[in-house]
């Protein structure tokens, strides 16, 4: 089942709902002080609150995930680009995938969507097997270096984060 950790992209918005809690919470209930400006300003703020507390969860598990791999396809001005890399934090990598709007999803695996005024990326993050040993890591990192990587090779040196990120949330 996909859920949604996070999103800030305005099509997944549910427009009443927003409208509603910006009006109880917010205005205390008074309409006649209701704003469309005003409640997408409040909804942004809300949104952002949302990512920080997304950013200390995807810190947590990083303490328990170790090296993961991220990959995928960047929406560039000149066309789409293939990206791959190891990186030793969950939580700092997915900062820095974030971009205008944004969607972290949970299906097999973990993914990003970011949209930019260039395009979308779209990330998928593994976590590198624990058990493998220094040479099979080269190994990976060389195919990596080289751009030989194969899906068979994905799932060889890498593993879902899945029931991490499951656990921790409790689903």
């Amino acid at each position: 089942m996909k859920r949604t950790l996070y999103t800030s992209h305005p099509a997944d918005f549910d427009y009443e709902a927003i409208k509603a809690d910006y009006i109880e919470f917010s205005l205390d209930g008074n309409e006649d002080m209701y704003s469309e400006s005003d409640m997408i300003a409040w909804h942004y703020e809300e949104i952002n609150m949302d990512g920080e507390i997304v950013e200390y969860d995807m810190k947590e598990i990083s303490k328990t995930a170790g090296k993961v791999f991220v990959f995928g396809t960047v929406g560039l001005w000149n066309g789409r680009m293939i990206v791959g890399e190891i990186v030793d934090s969950l939580d700092r990598r997915i900062a820095r995938a974030m971009e205008d709007y944004n969607r972290i999803t949970l299906d097999r695996d973990l993914a990003i969507e970011a949209v930019h005024h260039d395009g979308t990326n779209h990330y998928t993050i593994r976590q590198l097997k624990p058990d493998l040993s220094e040479i099979q890591r080269e190994n990976f990192e060389n195919k990596l270096d080289e751009g030989l990587i194969s899906k068979r090779d994905i799932t060889h040196y890498t593993r879902s984060l899945r029931p991490l990120i499951a656990r921790y949330y409790g689903f």
